[in-house]
This record gives structure tokens, C-alpha cells and sequence, in this order.
């Protein structure tokens, strides 16, 4: 092999070692971009995370349990009606409209998250109105309301005929679970 030939194949192999290593950085530069500062954000990353130079499929399918379980979903908390006790500290203020109620909840409890609140309305009649609706009515409204915080809830309709008009509301029920859960 003459000199000129042996430079084009040192030149060959140099590039292709450049070649090689751009890949290697840009392939471990998008691993480590998935993992998040902080490690494994998801179970994709966490098994590509612990995966690096495993060779057994017994430790893979390990690695693959034990990222599941990591990452796995927890159960939502029953939904329950809650005590008596915990009612009396619910205290709801707002604003009433013909058409639409408004207003913040505060949970003064320190055990129950709150979900569900079951509000009814009170309705007066106009003077003379042939009315044969009840005169008041339940709305359930969802709500997400910490033990010792507070949240805004809405009633956009009513529903109710023009001539009952919104005079008051009270709590209901109430639905929650405990902050334990």
C-alpha cells in the first residue's frame, strides 16, 4: 500500500471516530435532558435512566417492575359524605342573582378535603304568582378545598321560572375524604 492510499484510510477512520462520537454525545445528551434535574420524571425516563449497561433480561424486567411501581398512579380518595362536625365549619358567602350564584367557601376543618357541596336556594314569589314549583332547590357544585383553605364556586343557571327570585341558600351536604388519604 503506497502512502498516499494509507493517508486516505487514516483520514477515513479519524472521521469515522468523529462520526461515532458526535452520535455517542447527542444520544447521551438527549437521555440526560429526559432525566429532569432532579431524576426520573415519568417511567419512560426512569427505565432509560436504570437501564444503562444492563445485559440481563431478568434485571431488565426488574428495572421495568420497579419503575412501574414508582411511577404508578395513585387510587382518587373515596368520595364520602362527611361528619356532621365538619359541616359546621363550612362557611359559604357570595352573592345571589336572578339567574346565577357565586360566591367562596372556606373549609375551617383541619381533617377534610372538601369535593361536592350540595347548596339549596331559597326563592320568593312575586306577589299573586300561580306558582307550582317548590320554592326552593338543591344545586351540586364541585369544588377542590384544602383542610383550613378556601374556593370560589359558581351556579351559572338557575333555572327557575321569572317569577321566583333568589332570596337565600344554605349548605346542604357536603362530600369529601379525609386529608390522611
Amino acid at each position: 500500500m503506497n502512502a498516499e492510499t494509507q493517508g486516505h484510510k487514516a483520514d477515513r477512520q479519524a472521521s469515522a471516530a468523529i462520526r461515532a462520537c458526535s452520535i455517542f454525545l447527542v444520544l447521551a445528551s438527549v437521555g440526560a435532558s429526559q432525566a429532569g434535574w432532579f431524576g426520573p420524571s415519568n417511567v419512560r425516563e426512569c427505565v432509560l435512566d436504570r437501564m444503562q449497561g444492563v445485559k440481563s433480561d431478568v434485571a431488565a424486567s426488574a428495572i421495568i417492575a420497579a419503575c412501574a411501581a414508582e411511577f404508578r398512579e395513585k387510587p382518587k380518595p373515596r368520595n364520602i359524605p362527611i361528619p356532621a362536625h365538619v359541616m359546621a365549619t363550612l362557611d359559604v358567602r357570595g352573592s345571589l342573582r336572578s339567574s346565577y350564584a357565586s360566591g367562596k367557601i372556606y373549609n375551617g376543618n383541619d381533617e377534610w378535603h372538601i369535593t361536592e357541596i350540595s347548596l339549596t336556594v331559597r326563592f320568593r314569589a312575586d306577589e299573586g304568582a300561580n306558582v307550582h314549583t317548590p320554592l326552593s332547590r338543591q344545586y351540586q357544585v364541585d369544588v377542590d378545598i384544602a383542610p383550613q383553605g378556601s374556593g370560589d364556586f359558581h351556579i351559572w343557571e338557575l333555572h327557575v321560572p321569572p317569577e321566583l327570585h333568589p332570596i337565600g341558600w344554605s349548605v346542604a351536604a357536603a362530600r369529601g375524604y379525609p386529608a390522611d388519604q
